[in-house]
């Protein structure tokens, strides 16, 4: 009995024991399939994914592979991304590979398009000569938000763009944007007064800005400070929200995208105001928007070509502008040849001295206004400046062109370009050519840019893709650089007005205009007398 009573008594306490162990043990919660925990498989399952596919991508990227179709080097991707170097650092990336393969051809992907970098004079031939390759499918590509803006309809063919530009390319109509633009350069020197620091890349990007909007809109924005600084900010935004990692959610709501939805808008809203103010009332403007309202196109498309327009007088413009500026400062002996020849030029056409007038670049004695000296003279006129202003094109503005082949495959040096692909040619594989230009790196503007043929300098476009645009850039940049060297003596310093301790260097981009790397802003102060130093 007693036995019984023991045995009994390790059962009851053994059992509630154990009934606390197994109580404890999360078994039935490991066998639990609810919602969490078919949550977290998935996210297990998509974990392993990525690794494999970031795994295999490491794997490849030690070890360049090429294809079979096309005998290029295959730049490895993910399945979705694709390349992600393009996303986080797109041109050093390129810029690299080229240099580190020379002569090469390249096939990468962003997210789900094919893009292929070409290289060689025989591809250049290529790529600016084939009418297959078209630019603004490729601008598309690195601009996405821009085909809201600008419709296919608008894009292309007569209605289109490349149409107006040629329309404005002409001598006798740029004549007319003479005036304008020597106006807007004697304002500048009006607003910084007689001594000062500015920023090139702000103070003369907005006056140029006002330039480009003047040209392309009329005096109706151009002169009104609010609605310019509009117009600004709303191509900033548009501007701004094309960046790398645009591309990778392009489906993403995010802030930037909603201020270029709002840009894009108020862009459309103002121009179309004009337009139709245009259409009411008979205007004597000689204008891009005015010669669209004599077309009798519709208030989107004007609005659609005007705003191309803006952009495409101003961004690269101002850009080369600030860079020959801050280049000839760098440079005293080429400096002081510009300058003599610019005193020369103004003094010839009776302009006056800044010392003899209250004005900015003075008031002539003779026969009238700088705007009145013919725009063929402007062109043919000041040789040094041409020379440093194509130098500084060589060295600075290596931006990569990006096409798009509309047409049917095509095969250059075995190699072949399908249907459907992105173009991208880094200038760059001209432009900084040691076999053509020995130290590359080095500003000389007496350098043959023409050496082996023209083809060795595509700063302008070449063949059948020349930059429709470039008589009126070169006018601008000319007038800004006259107006600017003949009313100040200049010299560079950083923000505070010390003397730079580094040669800035240009920090290139796919998606904007290259910026220095250093702080750097220009000292100014009122010339005493501007006439010849010879």
């Amino acid at each position: 009995m007693s036995s019984s009573n023991i045995s009994t008594t390790v059962q009851l306490n053994y059992r509630p024991s154990n009934d606390l162990f197994l109580r404890k043990l999360p078994v039935s919660r490991s066998f639990d399939f609810g919602p969490r925990a078919l949550l977290v498989a998935i996210a297990i399952f998509v974990a392993l994914l990525i690794l494999g596919e970031v795994c295999q991508f490491l794997l490849a990227q030690r070890q360049l592979s090429t294809g079979e179709k096309g005998n290029y080097i295959i730049l490895p991707w993910l399945r979705y991304l694709g390349t992600p170097q393009f996303f986080t650092k797109e041109y050093r990336y390129l810029a690299k590979t080229l240099r580190r393969f020379p002569g090469s051809w390249f096939r990468f992907r962003v997210r789900e398009n094919d893009v292929v970098i070409i290289s060689g004079r025989e591809a250049r031939h290529v790529f600016f000569n084939c009418q297959d390759l078209t630019f603004l499918e490729g601008y598309f590509l690195l601009h996405p938000n821009m085909k809201y803006l600008m419709p296919e309809a608008y894009t292309e063919g007569r209605d289109g763009f490349s149409w107006l530009l040629k329309q404005f390319a002409r001598a006798d109509v740029l004549q007319h944007f003479l005036t304008p633009t020597v106006t807007d350069a004697q304002r500048l020197v009006s607003e910084l007064g007689k001594e000062g620091i500015m920023d090139p890349f702000d103070e003369v990007d907005r006056a140029v800005f006002r330039v480009s909007t003047r040209i392309a809109a009329g005096n109706e924005i151009a002169d009104h400070a609010v609605k310019l600084n509009a117009v600004h900010r709303a191509l900033s935004w548009l501007q701004e929200s094309s960046t790398p990692h645009a591309l990778i959610l392009p489906w993403l709501p995010t802030p930037s995208r909603f201020r270029s939805v709002i840009g894009g808008l108020k862009l459309h809203r103002m121009l179309s105001e004009v337009f139709q103010k245009r259409k009411r009332y008979s205007s004597g403007n000689k204008d891009v928007l005015q010669s669209l309202v004599d077309e009798d196109v519709s208030a989107t498309q004007a609005s659609v070509l005007t705003i191309m327009t803006i952009l495409a007088a101003h961004s690269n413009t101002s850009a080369i502008l600030s860079w020959l500026l801050i280049t000839l400062l760098q440079h005293p002996t080429w400096l002081a040849t510009v300058r003599a020849e610019i005193d020369v030029f103004l003094t010839t056409h009776h302009v006056s001295s800044p010392s003899q007038s209250p004005s900015p670049i003075g008031t002539p004695t003779g026969t009238g206004s700088p705007s009145d000296i013919p725009m063929i003279a402007w062109e043919r006129a000041l040789p040094a400046l041409d020379l440093c202003l194509e130098e500084c094109l060589r060295l600075y503005m290596n931006v990569p062109l990006i096409r798009r082949n509309t047409g049917d495959d095509i095969e250059v040096a075995g190699r072949t370009i399908a249907r459907g692909d992105y173009v991208m040619y880094m200038m760059e594989d001209a432009h900084l050519d040691a076999a053509v230009y020995p130290e590359p790196a080095r500003f000389d503007p007496l350098r043959d840019r023409r050496k082996g043929g023209k083809s060795n300098f595509v700063a302008w476009g070449a063949g059948t893709h020349p930059c429709t645009g470039q008589r009126l850039a070169k006018l601008i940049i000319k007038i800004f650089v006259a107006v600017l060297l003949w009313n100040y003596d200049v010299e560079l310093v950083d923000s505070r007005g010390k003397p730079l301790k580094k040669a800035p260097q240009p920090v290139m981009g796919l998606f904007s205009v290259p910026r220095p790397d250093v702080d750097v802003h220009i000292r100014y102060k009122e010339r005493v007398c501007g006439a010849p130093t010879s």
